[in-house]
């Protein structure tokens, strides 16, 4: 009996479908007005994606040209700064010794008039 049935299976012709194919057949079930709304959903979601990607690719160029030139050459100087008032105490720590680099940042110099009260 099993063998009857491969052979009948042999027999018949099973056309092979691509998986495409087989989508377009399933839409012929469904009535033209919601195929004609899914397709227009589709169409209007594709051309929103493609806006959106252009517009959040041209943002990202603005936003990171615009913290190139304005805000990086800040944090650059600031680095700079920073890294020479540090040679700048290293410096003074060698030439006079490590309690002179922690006492001159303390004893900063004051305004004239502003070390020993007001002047009479």
């Amino acid at each position: 009996m099993a063998l009857e049935l491969e052979e009948n299976i042999d027999d018949m012709e099973i056309e092979d479908e691509t998986l495409s194919e087989r989508l377009w057949g399933l839409t012929e079930m469904f009535p033209e007005p919601v195929r004609n709304l899914t397709g227009y959903t589709v169409d209007k979601s594709m051309n929103l994606t493609k806006t959106f990607y252009r517009w959040s690719r041209t943002g990202l160029w603005v936003i990171a040209t615009s913290f190139t030139v304005l805000i990086l050459p800040i944090i650059c100087e600031e680095q700079r700064a920073s890294i020479e008032e540090q040679q700048a105490k290293q410096q003074r720590e060698l030439l006079l010794g490590p309690s002179a680099a922690s006492s001159s940042a303390a004893g900063a110099p004051m305004m004239p008039g502003m070390a020993f009260g007001p002047m009479k």
